[in-house]
């Protein structure tokens, strides 16, 4: 995406086990990416067990929904339901990509994600609030995330997030979705368009309803007053002005 726009400063219960026969303890695992209970049989394969109990006993009695209740059809695109969706940092990334020395692609995060998806009736009038820590800022080496979180760039002692929010949904190709908005950095705050896809909608085991959305966009920082830099003797400069976000954000429905 290009950036053209002028940007603004604000400084102006029973387990069930189906028809299996234990004669192995039952293996029970929670992890990140959800819930996994096994067990085996006589004949020494393994089966996965269908209580939620076993695991976790808040989801004891819990009603998991159809998928299908969690989607609808508008102009052949498969979009979610209505209503307001909290985003959930545990399976969300928030990722941004720049050049080192002009030749190497380097990857950070910020965990620290917080926001709303509210879906509207009408698609075109959705809108998106987020905010991120960015004292939480990790790109794998302490000496750069300690510049990164700076004054030479994101000074986080005197601007410890960075939002966005969105003013704009339209249609883009082959489903697609473009959101633009407003990003602030620093006090300045510029227009940013994400490429959105829906990634689809699924119910939890523990009862609640979720989405998924893909996005990402490519900003200049010096628009941000993101500005540091080296020049190289080569040619060229040590950080590259580009850079890439990328997200992948699940959110479940209020």
């Amino acid at each position: 995406m290009t950036l053209i726009a002028e940007c603004r400063s604000s400084m102006d219960s029973t387990p069930v086990y189906s028809d299996l026969t234990i004669v192995a303890p039952l293996q029970t695992r929670v992890n990140p990416w959800g819930i996994a209970a096994t067990a085996r049989s006589r004949s020494g394969t393994w089966t996965r067990a269908t209580s939620l109990e076993t695991v976790h006993p808040d989801t004891r009695g819990a009603t998991v929904a159809d998928q299908s209740t969690l989607l609808r059809t508008r102009d052949d695109r498969e979009i979610p339901v209505a209503g307001a969706y909290t985003i959930d940092p545990a399976h969300t990334s928030v990722e941004f990509i720049g050049r080192h020395l002009m030749i190497t692609k380097v990857r950070g995060r910020i965990p620290d994600v917080s926001g709303v998806i509210t879906i509207d009736e009408v698609p075109e009038r959705s809108h998106v609030e987020v905010t991120l820590g960015v004292a939480s800022l990790d790109s794998g080496n302490a000496d750069r995330d300690g510049q990164l979180r700076g004054p030479d760039f994101f000074d986080v002692a005197n601007h410890p997030t960075m939002t966005f929010t969105s003013t704009q949904v339209t249609v883009g190709e082959s489903d697609t979705w473009l959101v633009t908005g407003d990003m602030t950095v620093r006090d300045v705050t510029c227009p940013v368009t994400f490429e959105v896809e829906f990634d689809g909608a699924n119910a939890s085991p523990f009862g609640d309803q979720r989405i998924g959305f893909s996005a990402a966009t490519e900003v200049d920082r010096d628009a941000w007053g993101l500005s540091f830099n080296v020049a190289l003797e080569t040619g060229g400069v040590l950080v590259g002005k580009k850079v890439r976000i990328e997200l992948n954000v699940q959110a479940v429905a209020s």
